[in-house]
C-alpha cells in the first residue's frame, strides 16, 4: 500500500526524539519554534467537548482520471516541520455557524506532499499517518512537534477486490485476540505520537463478525486511543464507552471523504459541494484521500475561504472533546 521511490532520500533521522533533536541542531531558527511547541504541549490541558455522533451523511467523490499530470509520488518522511501556515482568522461581521475539520489520510507516503503541508496547511489541519510509511513515529512526531492533530492510519483488510493490505493488517478472518496483537504492533510504530487510529473508508471492520470489531473498539478505547472511522459501516457509537469523562466522546464518524488524486477542476467542485454539507451539519469531518501535493494546495486555498462562510476549522480531536 505504500508508495516509495527508490531514489528519494529521507532526511529524518531512524528514531522520533532523535530526528527532531537533529533537525533543530541543523535548522537553528527552529529551536525557538520547538521550545514554544514543548510549552503549549507541557501546559495544555484536556478540555470537555460535544460528542460528534452525525447522521449517515457520508459522500465519497472519486473521478476516473485526473486532468492534469502529476509528478511521481516519492518516499516521504519528511523532517521538523519548517514552516508553519497560520491559522485562518474570522471574519469581523460574519458569525461562526459551523467548525470542520480536515484530516489529510495517506500521510507519510509521499515526501513532497508533506512538504506540501508543511508549506500550505494551518497548523488546526488534522492528519493520518500512515502505518507503513517510511517512518511513522518521525513522520507522526514531526507533525506533532507543529502542534497539529495527528491520528495513525491503520491497515486492515479491503473491502475492494485485489488489494494487498500488507503484512500488518487486521481482517474479519482473523480471532480478536489475533486482530489485537496486530493493532498493537501497528500502533507502536507511531512511537506513542498520536491520540488515535483513522479507520481508512475501504476498511472490512463489520467482516463476517460485526460484533468483533466492536469488541476491538471497546479495548482499543480501554488503552486510550481515539478511534476515527471513515467507512460506512453502521457503528452504535453510543455503545463505545467514553473515554475517562462523559463529555468525551471516543469514537468519531466522518462526514466526508474525497479522493486528492483527481484533478484540480474537479476537486475544486467537490470541495464547493462539501459546504451545504458542513453547514448543515455545522460539525463535520472532511478527508482527504490519495493527496498529491497539488491536491494539498487546492485544499488550502478552499481552506482559507472557510471563515468568510462562518465555517471554523478545527483539529478532528476536538470533536471528541480532547484540546487539539
Amino acid at each position: 500500500m505504500a508508495q516509495t521511490d527508490d531514489n528519494t532520500q529521507t532526511d529524518v533521522p531512524t528514531t522520533g526524539a532523535g530526528r527532531v533533536f537533529e533537525n533543530v541542531l541543523r535548522h537553528p531558527f527552529l529551536a525557538s519554534i520547538a521550545i514554544g511547541v514543548l510549552s503549549a504541549l507541557i501546559f495544555g490541558l484536556v478540555l470537555p467537548g460535544q460528542d460528534h455522533t452525525p447522521e449517515d451523511t457520508t459522500i465519497q467523490v472519486t473521478s476516473s482520471a485526473p486532468d492534469t499530470i502529476e509528478p511521481a509520488p516519492s518516499a516521504e518522511t519528511p523532517s521538523t516541520p519548517i514552516e508553519e501556515a497560520a491559522a485562518e482568522p474570522a471574519i469581523p461581521g460574519v458569525p461562526i455557524v459551523a467548525e470542520v475539520a480536515v484530516v489529510i489520510a495517506d500521510a507519510g507516503l509521499n515526501r513532497k506532499v508533506s512538504e506540501q503541508i508543511d508549506k500550505d496547511m494551518p497548523r488546526d489541519a488534522t492528519l493520518a499517518v500512515s502505518v507503513y510509511a517510511s517512518d511513522p513515529s518521525g513522520t507522526a512526531s514531526a507533525f506533532k512537534a507543529s502542534g497539529r492533530d495527528v491520528w495513525l492510519q491503520i491497515a486492515m483488510q479491503s473491502t475492494a477486490g485485489g488489494i494487498d493490505p500488507g503484512p500488518l493488517a487486521a481482517s474479519s478472518s482473523l480471532s480478536t485476540t489475533e486482530n489485537m496483537a496486530l493493532l498493537r504492533r501497528q500502533v507502536a510504530t507511531a512511537g506513542g505520537n498520536v491520540v488515535g487510529l483513522y479507520i481508512p473508508d475501504d476498511a472490512d471492520i463489520p467482516g463476517n463478525d460485526p460484533d468483533m470489531w466492536r469488541d476491538i473498539a471497546l479495548n482499543l478505547i480501554g488503552e486510550n486511543l481515539m478511534i476515527m472511522d471513515a467507512t460506512k459501516a453502521k457503528v452504535a457509537t453510543t455503545l463505545y464507552l467514553q473515554k475517562r469523562e462523559a463529555q468525551i466522546s471516543a469514537y468519531l464518524k466522518t462526514d466526508i471523504i474525497i479522493n486528492g488524486d483527481m484533478g484540480p477542476v474537479v476537486l475544486q467542485k467537490a470541495l464547493a459541494d462539501a459546504l451545504p454539507i458542513i453547514l448543515r451539519e455545522q460539525e463535520a469531518i472532511v478527508v482527504m484521500a490519495h493527496p498529491t501535493p497539488l491536491a494539498v494546495q487546492t485544499l488550502a486555498e478552499w481552506v482559507k475561504s472557510l471563515p468568510a462562510k462562518g465555517i471554523r476549522l478545527v483539529p478532528a480531536a476536538k470533536f471528541t472533546g480532547l484540546k487539539g
